[in-house]
């Protein structure tokens, strides 16, 4: 019994100590195998949006479903289509609830909503949980500051790469346009954009358009140019609307325009976008898994680093790269190339394959020729369906051309029975006008030729004519025609069309031509023809017109209508000159427009022309009166200065000529200082006259006798080589003017002509006529009013002008003389002269022709006696007054003293205003006369006057100017000014004024 007992003792020890040994013998990974790790995604959006649906494949090719050792937990946080602001406090509520039990390894958070969720209540919800983040725009070291245990895989968008290569690829690209929601990550998309746009070519434009609702969005869209291209940012939450998925998006804005549009990630490919260097969900949600992974296996988070550049490829869609016609041998060497078409084998490789086996396996039953028999006959009634309802006339005639069968469409348009038209001759139903072209048709079917968009009439029961377009197939055995099946369109409407838009072309009122790719002219309208002068004849081809039209400037003419027919808008093509079949020249400003293929398929063009010549030639005269106006100032601006420097030259050489005695050489060298000192003067007169701020004395005047005289003294100055001829008529009637200007006039152009023919001799012809213009003889060339005028002409048998040195000859300064033979002021002069008298000047020239010159002065109703130019010798009014002159050169002040005293009068000086006035206050009773400049510091002529006249209102002042825009005689006299003298003062002058004022 004791035994016994002990034995079950025994027993029970072992047995107790084996269940203890057990547990310790067994390995210890084992429990480890079945321990998952939990691994919580904050996916920022929801499920269907491709960005997110790629992130999570991305995730899912690393964890996949049916793994063992991890489960993914998957939160979409719907924030694409809600605002973040409004569900981050429900989600928080939520997710306090629904994970509080739950214990997480590891979180991953999709882009920046996830992230920014985190930030404000992770260490709420999941504190001390390692974060790896994916996705994230725009990223910034601050996005992560106050979470610890984390990294990520940053969304590196860049948009400049993406940019250039849109660039190159439209490179007539003259507006880039952003389009986004106004959502957190596309403001954060459209920040990242703005950065990356700067250094592109400043002529481009930048828009915007953000947050616009569907609508406001279309209309947008609709009014860009057609030289724009869009970047899609993000477009799915757009305001007042339904969020959109991706492929509404795409649908919507390629509905409103149709521009190519560029991308920076690849959901969006496939959708309607052409391409971008894009970025990829799932690589982004790989690398994060990736990271996770090393996480879990137990790498401190801190020695697995922030990847902050995201791989990215660069992707085209090939369906939209043909839309654009964009060669794809000019695409980055690496794109991947989406939706392009496979050849035909390998894209039907399996068909072929099985269809061969399918042949090959057939042909060893017979029972095929019974369901051959049967397609057959369904066939054929297919094929009478087909025929029966087919909306053209379908007609079979046999080989005699007698119609055998049609289908009801033809029987309804031309009004017979099926009884009434089987049988018919097909040459019966056609007009009598196009008989001869179908009987050759028909012959050409009976030789096996196919026929095709052969045009005729056909002739209805009624008698309505049909225009009809035929294509037609011979069925052919034995070498033999048998019958024959013609499908014969309707074309009534569409030659109506084009016969009214014939007729609106024609009568346009603008210049317009119609042609083809190949260079044919379709057609040319009226104005076109009779502003030209060419016929359509003679233009036949787009090289015809080029060729008679353009002349030096045909080659780059043709390079730019090459263009036109690669067109999809309306094109400004600019301005061009005209050579018209008279030799004159047009300016015209074209305008083409693409009307699409014919049906050869060669493409037209319509280009449109407006005559602007009229227009040029207004600008031109604008212009040159502008020039001419410039000028003036300029001139009238250095007179004043010019005349200070001549008044003591050549009132010194009189002075000095005085006490000279006759017989010393020294009198023959002062008289050519004299005689220089007033050619300058003249010259000065030139000035003034171009500028016109001479007063002229204008007098009624017959400039015949001016001209004759100025003829004599050419006789004496040109060379015997070239003969002068006069016709003037000494009957024409007077005119007002300046008997100076006339003899400046007539000797420029002389001048100018002696120049052109001094080196070979010619013909000088000068002729004077009268005539009569009527309103019907003037054209925009002349700018007169109906009346009689004198006609002066001047021409020479010189080397003539080319057109570009015609255009500026009246432009001041402007000579083709060698340097010291001409100012370039001579025709300027001129033309102010004649335009001063209500004239004007008219030049034709040709280069080894010569050159003539016409000009027209208006005649006046009253008669003169005659004119003569000559002057009697004076003798110089002297006197003993006193004199008081002011002036604030000294030069003149002592050149003004000496000849004033040499007349007899006693003179006193002051070199200022200030001066003046003080002397004259000191002693108003002592003076008789007060001669003053008018430019003067501190107190100017005019203002000295009217103080000495408050002072004594009847002192006699002369005042004297080299030129002044602030006075004229007329407002001199006003104040009680005497005289009104200009500068430079011969003594004459002086003594003949000095004398007048004191006696007056």
């Amino acid at each position: 019994m004791t035994a016994y007992k002990q034995s079950n003792i025994n027993r029970l020890v072992f047995l107790f100590l084996v269940f203890q040994v057990l547990p310790l013998l067994s390995p210890p990974i084992a429990h480890c195998q079945f321990q998952e790790k939990q691994i919580l995604v904050l996916n920022s959006y929801h499920p269907g949006y491709s960005w997110s649906d790629d992130i999570m494949e991305g995730i899912r090719s690393v964890f996949p479903e049916d793994g063992e050792s991890v489960v993914l937990h998957i939160e979409y946080m719907d924030t694409k289509r809600f605002s973040p602001e409004k569900s981050f406090v429900l989600l928080e509520q939520l997710y306090q609830i629904k994970h509080q039990l739950s214990n997480y390894d590891l979180i991953i958070a999709s882009d920046n909503n996830a992230l920014n969720f985190l930030k404000q209540n992770n260490n709420k919800l999941f504190p001390n949980i390692p974060i790896v983040f994916c996705g994230i725009n725009n990223y910034r070291d601050d996005l992560i500051a106050g979470l610890d245990k984390i990294t990520g895989v940053a969304e590196d968008v860049d948009y400049s790469e993406t940019i250039k290569l849109a660039l190159k690829l439209h490179p007539a690209t003259s507006h880039i346009v952003a389009i986004s929601d106004g959502t957190v990550s596309a403001n954060e998309n459209l920040s990242q954009f703005q950065k990356d746009i700067p250094g592109i070519d400043p002529r481009i434009t930048i828009v915007e358009l953000t947050a616009l609702s569907p609508q406001e969005l279309s209309v947008a869209l609709a009014k860009l140019p057609p030289t724009s291209i869009l970047f899609h940012l993000d477009y799915y939450s757009p305001p007042k609307s339904r969020h959109l998925s991706v492929k509404e998006s795409f649908a919507f804005i390629n509905k409103s325009c149709s521009l190519p549009i560029y991308v920076s990630t690849d959901n969006k490919m496939g959708m309607g976008a052409i391409g971008g260097v894009v970025i990829t969900g799932y690589l982004q949600g790989k690398a994060a898994a990736h990271m996770a992974e090393e996480i879990l296996s137990g790498k401190p988070i801190s020695e697995i680093p922030i990847q902050k550049v995201s791989p990215k490829k660069t992707v085209f869609d090939y369906q939209l790269l043909k839309r654009f016609q964009i060669d794809l041998s000019i695409l980055p060497e690496d794109s991947v190339i989406i939706n392009q078409p496979e050849s035909f084998y390998a894209h039907y490789r399996t068909i072929i394959l099985v269809a061969s086996g399918i042949i090959f396996f057939l042909t060893l039953f017979s029972i095929l020729l019974s369901i051959f028999y049967i397609k057959q006959r369904q066939s054929e009634k297919k094929y009478r369906g087909l025929f029966d309802d087919a909306l053209d006339m379908i007609h079979i005639v046999n080989e005699d051309g007698i119609i055998v069968d049609a289908n009801p469409i033809v029987l309804h348009t031309l009004g017979y029975t099926r009884d009434e038209y089987s049988g018919k001759l097909l040459i019966d139903i056609v007009h009598p006008g196009y008989k001869e072209k179908t009987r050759m048709a028909l012959r050409h079917l009976s030789e096996g030729e196919n026929i095709s968009d052969f045009e005729s009439v056909l002739i209805s029961k009624s008698g309505v004519q049909i225009n009809v377009e035929v294509n037609a197939v011979p069925e052919i055995k034995d070498g033999k025609l048998v019958s024959a099946r013609a499908i014969i369109r309707n074309i009534s409407k569409r030659k109506e069309l084009e016969g009214r838009f014939r007729r609106v072309v024609m009568e346009s009122p603008f210049p317009e031509m119609l042609h083809a790719e190949d260079g044919e002219v379709l057609l040319v309208n009226k104005i076109w023809t009779e502003l030209t002068g060419y016929s359509i004849d003679e233009i036949q081809t787009i090289s015809a017109w080029i060729e008679k039209a353009y002349g030096q400037d045909k080659d780059v003419v043709r390079k730019k209508i090459d263009r036109l027919y690669s067109l999809n808008s309306r094109i400004h093509e600019g301005e061009y000159t005209i050579t018209c079949k008279d030799g004159a020249q047009l300016i015209w400003d074209f305008s083409s427009v693409p009307l699409g293929s014919l049906m050869d398929g060669r493409q037209l063009v319509l280009s449109t022309a407006v005559d602007i010549t009229q227009r040029k030639t207004l600008e031109e005269r604008l212009l040159q009166a502008q020039k001419m106006e410039a000028i003036g100032t300029l001139a009238g601006g250095i007179v004043h200065d010019f005349n200070n420097i001549l008044s003591p030259i050549i009132g010194y050489t009189e002075i000095a000529l005085e006490s000279i005695p006759a017989g010393s050489p020294a009198t023959l060298d002062m008289k050519e200082v004299l005689n220089a000192a007033n050619r300058a003067k003249e010259l000065v007169k030139q000035i003034l006259s171009f500028s016109r701020h001479t007063d002229m004395e204008l007098q009624p005047l017959k400039i015949q006798f001016v001209i004759k005289e100025a003829l004599k003294l050419l006789h004496s100055s040109i060379p015997s080589t070239i003969e002068i001829r006069e016709n003037i008529d000494t009957n024409c009637g007077p005119v007002y003017a300046d008997p100076t200007q006339i003899h400046q006039t007539i000797m420029n152009l002389c001048t100018n002509a002696y120049h052109s023919m001094r080196e070979k001799g010619g013909i000088l012809q000068v002729s004077l006529i009268p005539v009569q213009f009527s309103q019907e003889d003037l054209t925009n060339k002349i700018d007169l009013r109906a009346g009689p005028y004198v006609q002066l002409e001047v021409s020479d048998t010189g080397h003539g002008m080319t057109q570009n040195v015609l255009k500026k000859i009246f432009e001041p300064y402007f000579t083709t003389k060698g340097k010291g033979e001409g100012t370039g002021l001579g025709l300027s002069v001129v033309h102010g002269i004649v335009k001063s008298l209500k004239g004007d000047i008219t030049v034709y020239s040709e280069q080894g022709k010569g050159t003539t010159f016409r000009i027209y002065f208006p005649v006046i109703a009253s008669e003169i006696e005659n004119n003569s130019i000559g002057q009697t010798q004076e003798v110089l009014p002297v006197g003993n007054e006193r004199i008081l002159i002011v002036d604030d050169d000294e030069r003149i002040i002592h050149m003004n003293q000496k000849m004033l005293s040499s007349l007899g009068y006693k003179v006193t000086s002051a070199t200022s205003g200030k001066e003046a006035l003080k002397i004259f206050r000191t002693e108003p009773e002592s003076f008789d006369l007060v001669i003053t400049d008018m430019t003067m510091p501190h107190i100017t002529g005019q203002q000295l006057a009217e103080n000495i006249l408050s002072i004594n209102p009847d002192m006699p002042i002369i005042l004297c100017t080299g030129f002044s825009e602030l006075i004229t005689k007329e407002k001199a006299a006003s104040i009680g000014i005497r005289k009104f003298l200009t500068k430079p003062l011969v003594k004459m002058d002086l003594a003949k004024n000095v004398r007048e004022a004191l006696d007056k």
